[in-house]
């Protein structure tokens, strides 16, 4: 299972499921809430470089992060690993009692935000959170911006008191692995499990189809024929 991963990060990859599996995937595909589908663009490794203050190396640091979806229990997250972070081990959006909520695990401790309420500021590009202010006061912000495909920034700020603002503690700016900033984007092919960004292809009754990351490899494997016929169907809408 490590080599597979480890090829799947690493090349391009075509999977092929045998048709004498079939009568092992009774797995029902796990419904995608819309709620998440804004945040599929962020799926993938990307490279960071993290500031305390903007402008300034003083403290800054490089760390790389990777962002795919999970499938457990019947509930769908999106969810991001660190290496060598310094604000997080790992965020992770998922849906509790219908609701939005983004998860951020920095190791000694987790902190639960809620969308902002309010219409400004949430859209595809930009999507701010706040938490709720623990026993001291403090509330703390995280600033989601997708400027593109392949860039992305996330700030974090700190409010020490309900009268005061909202500080800067980081920012973190985002290039998608593999790419620069002076490239033009090429071809877009879309996950048939989430309508992400689909990098890894796999072929099924030979037709080839394309997933955003192992997660939905794994949703795919379970079931092909149903997500299939959901992603068809979900086109066919359009």
């Amino acid at each position: 299972m490590a080599r597979i991963l480890l090829l799947l990060l690493t090349v391009p990859v075509v999977i092929a499921f045998s048709d004498e599996d079939e009568s092992k995937r009774t797995t029902d595909p796990i419904e995608i809430p819309n709620q998440l589908r804004p945040f599929n663009g962020l799926i993938g490794e990307w490279r960071g470089v993290g500031q305390l203050k903007r402008g300034s190396r003083q403290g800054a640091w490089s760390e790389k992060t990777s962002w795919g979806w999970g499938f457990a229990d019947g509930q769908a997250v999106i969810k991001a690993t660190a290496k060598d972070g310094q604000r997080f081990r790992s965020l992770t959006f998922q849906i509790e009692d219908g609701n939005l909520q983004l998860v951020q695990d920095t190791g000694d401790q987790k902190l639960l935000f809620r969308p902002k309420p309010s219409s400004e500021a949430q859209s595809s590009k930009l999507r701010i959170f706040v938490s709720k202010p623990d026993r001291e006061g403090v509330s703390h912000r995280c600033t989601i911006r997708q400027l593109s495909e392949k860039r992305t920034t996330i700030l974090f700020e700190r409010q020490t008191s309900a009268q005061g603002a909202f500080r800067r503690t980081a920012e973190i700016g985002y290039t998608r692995s593999g790419t620069s900033l002076a490239q033009t984007e090429s071809s877009r092919r879309e996950c048939v499990v989430t309508g992400g960004r689909g990098t890894i292809a796999v072929s099924h009754k030979g037709n080839t189809w394309y997933v955003c990351c192992t997660g939905c490899l794994q949703a795919f494997q379970q079931n092909p024929d149903k997500v299939i016929a959901r992603y068809l169907a979900s086109k066919k809408g359009e």
